[in-house]
């Protein structure tokens, strides 16, 4: 059953309240609005119809990216008491002190919840949104890259997963433990074969440069104020323990067939 307007409606209406000078300034400033802008600037190789595919894409990808993730992380915290108990007197401790009683920004930083950031990496890691990605063509021309030639429509695969499940770069693959992404065990692993791991590639699902994910931001802070405002009201738990015994199915993402949750509620 869908839920308020479909994705295409969304982006009708959008482009009308545009048009009419309706928008509030959050939209305004929104990469929608930027880019129907920029559509119309002269000299722009990019058509009205494009701009809309790329929004659409954005939306499709955003909600289920968004919602998988968070079901990942609270799979982990709900079948690893200790681990969200931990969590729990951290988000604590930051917003009764920094927070002044909310959460906020300044709580959600990694110098002020540094195991918040570790227990989303270490689920990333664990239980990945994808672990493969295909591109069926290179383009027009071939390539050379790191001395192997890449020709018009050969297929690519990028998979990071294995050297993050590998025994060879990672102690225990198959345990859920944030500390190995503290600053001291990444401190650790420089100048050996390990600190791949830490490279920008492999520190968020979102890619880096100019090609990273346009949504990355919006999506990591829903994330974590999500998982963090359910870690502080509720205790959760789930009638499992191994994440193996999870049933999931390649989607859009890799989703979880989430178990039922108990939910109490913290004093």
């Amino acid at each position: 059953m869908r839920h308020g307007p479909s994705p295409k409606k969304k982006i009708d209406l959008f482009i009308a309240q545009k048009e009419e000078g309706t928008l509030n300034e959050y939209q305004k400033s929104s990469y929608f609005a930027r880019a129907i802008d920029r559509q119309k600037l002269p000299g722009s190789t990019i058509s009205m119809e494009e701009v809309r595919e790329i929004v659409f894409m954005q939306l499709f990808a955003a909600v289920d990216t968004t919602s998988s993730g968070i079901g990942w992380n609270l799979l982990h915290l709900a079948r690893l008491p200790h681990i969200q108990e931990k969590l729990y007197q951290e988000l604590k401790a930051a917003v009764d002190t920094v927070g002044n009683g909310k959460l906020n920004e300044v709580v959600l930083d990694k110098r002020h919840c540094p195991y918040l950031h570790a227990v989303l990496r270490e689920t990333a890691r664990l239980t990945p949104l994808s672990a493969i990605f295909v591109n069926k063509g290179v383009g027009s021309e071939s390539l050379k890259i790191h001395g192997e030639t890449l020709h018009k429509e050969d297929v690519i695969s990028l998979e990071g997963y294995g050297l993050q499940m590998d025994p060879k770069y990672v102690d225990d693959p198959e345990e859920f433990i944030p500390e190995r992404w503290f600053d001291d065990a990444v401190e650790a692993r420089k100048g050996t074969e390990r600190e791949v791991l830490d490279h920008p590639f492999f520190r968020g699902p979102f890619s880096q440069g100019a090609r990273r994910c346009p949504g990355s931001r919006v999506a990591t802070n829903e994330i974590q104020i999500l998982v963090s405002q359910l870690v502080l009201d509720w205790k959760m738990s789930v009638p499992v323990r191994d994440w193996k015994e999870v049933k999931y199915e390649q989607l859009t993402t890799i989703e979880a067939h989430l178990p039922e949750f108990e939910f109490t509620a913290r004093a």
